[in-house]
Formats: C-alpha cells, structure tokens, sequence
C-alpha cells in the first residue's frame, strides 16, 4: 500500500482529520472511529510499517508508548492489541496497537475466550507449529 493511501499516515500529516490525544516525538494517539468502550484508543507510529513485524524497532517504540500512556494516563485494567494480516483482523495496513479499557462485565469478548477449540491438543501444538527451536536470537534478547 501507498503511504499516500494510508489512513493513518495521512492522519500523521494531518491531511485527514483524528481526535489527537497525545502526539510524541514518534508516535500518537488517538481515538478509533469506532470505539468499542469509553476510553478506546490507538497508539500508530508516525513511520509507515504495515504491522508488527515489518520494523520490529518502530513496534517496540509504539508498545512503549502503549505502556507508558496506560501507566501515566491510562485505565487500570485493558488489553493493549495488535493485529497482523487480514485473516487476524488487520483492516488497516499501518502498525497500531489498540488500548482497551476493560471493567467488569464490559461484554468484551476476544478471540481466545471461553470456546471449544481451546482444546489440550491445541495448546500442545505451539512448539511444533513454531518449528520446535525454543530458540530467540541472542540480538532479540533482553539484557
């Protein structure tokens, strides 16, 4: 996708109009169009990379955003989520993460809740289908 077709890059350029919350150095915030409860918002880099795999250095400064806002301004209890590709809900190719305020009995309801297909062959699967290495190159590491 063209940057010049990116809703969000032209949200950055301030060629389309958002509900700007906080704006940093590399990123900012802003409310959904949709918002799925009081307090929803979306955290996109002032970059264009297409998800979170794309600049891994650009997503670890939009999480850190992420972490900060919701440990200084945020709510107390939310999801902070990000999608990659179509198939996982991805409508927007530009990196963004999602902060959800969550409270009890909100209706919320994720991919992974309470549903049949958590079987135990489902949760056994993870290694073999990452290849079985359980390895992280030392240069992804912490520390």
């Amino acid at each position: 996708m063209s940057t010049s077709k990116c809703p969000f890059c032209e949200i950055v350029a301030d060629r389309e109009f958002a509900v700007v919350v906080a704006r940093g150095g590399h990123d900012m915030i802003i409310e959904p169009l949709n918002p799925v409860v009081p307090g929803h918002v979306i955290v996109i880099p002032h970059k264009h990379v297409t998800d979170a795999t794309d600049d891994p250095a650009v997503t670890a400064r939009t999480f850190q955003s992420a972490a900060w806002f919701t440990k200084n301004r945020g709510p107390k209890h939310f999801n902070l989520i990000t999608s990659v590709g179509m198939l996982a809900t991805q409508s927007i190719q530009h990196l963004h993460v999602h902060i959800v305020p969550r409270s009890q009995d909100d209706g919320l309801m994720l991919p992974w809740g309470d549903n049949a297909r958590q079987s135990q062959e489902y949760r056994e699967n993870a290694y073999e289908f990452y290849n079985g290495t359980g390895v992280i190159p030392q240069d992804h590491r912490e520390g």
